[in-house]
């Protein structure tokens, strides 16, 4: 009826806290929990993880215990000496194994390949990193070059591995990426790990490692957030 007045009263919202804390995150500043078969190619020390020389078998791995489905890593990378060296490769990712480049195992890896001047990506499963049939090169992949920080992301999005390069730390320009299917045989993925070769002597580091598991997209800051949105 005109000019009757209508009063709303059950206005009541509700929320939910979110946690925006990733899984794991380090700095590099300790080396707790980090286990190198080869100091001499791979070390944590200075605040960074060092990646002394790729001139030799050798990995560095970090145990995450139990990976649930998709997640995702994000660290920067940099290097100092980079530029033809041989057969420079190293392999950084997750995987089911402690072993080396040269042992056979499941894992999905982001590549530097400094010996054919580009990034690329691998999924491996049951067969050694350095034979898996399942390597490409980054779409718009630039020349790994010394002085640079790259910015890199690593994620599993249901059955398929995205490798990709930012040019900043918001991670909000791609540099470069490729998107890759997961075989279903590539399971028992708990290690954090990278792996140098027997060839080229690469040098770089990698720093401000965030593991984040069971999502695609990094959790914000804690917040609340209205139930439903």
């Amino acid at each position: 009826q005109a000019g009757s007045r209508w009063e709303e009263t059950d206005t009541r919202k509700m929320y939910h806290y979110e946690a925006g804390d990733p899984t794991y995150e380090t700095d590099f500043s300790t080396n707790t929990g980090w286990t190198t078969t080869n100091s001499s190619n791979l070390n944590i020390a200075s605040g960074e993880l060092q990646i002394v020389s790729t001139a030799g078998l050798a990995s560095i791995y970090y145990d995450l215990t139990s990976i649930t489905g998709d997640f995702l890593i994000r660290y920067t990378t940099s290097f100092t000496t980079m530029g033809s060296q041989s057969l420079g490769i190293h392999w950084s990712g997750v995987s089911d194994s402690i072993a080396t480049a040269q042992t056979a195992q499941d894992a999905l890896s982001f590549i530097v390949y400094d010996g054919s001047g580009d990034f690329q990506s691998s999924t491996t499963s049951g067969v050694r990193p350095d034979q898996t049939p399942n390597q490409g090169i980054l779409t718009n992949s630039p020349n790994p070059t010394t002085g640079t920080n790259y910015y890199v992301e690593l994620k599993r999005d249901g059955s398929n591995w995205i490798t990709s390069l930012y040019n900043n730390a918001d991670y909000d320009s791609t540099i470069a990426t490729r998107t890759v299917s997961i075989t279903a045989g590539i399971t028992g993925l708990r290690y954090f790990k990278v792996m140098t070769y027997t060839t080229g002597a690469d040098v770089g580091k990698i720093d401000d490692l965030k593991f984040y598991n069971g999502v695609t997209t990094p959790v914000m800051p804690n917040a609340w957030s209205e139930e439903g949105t």
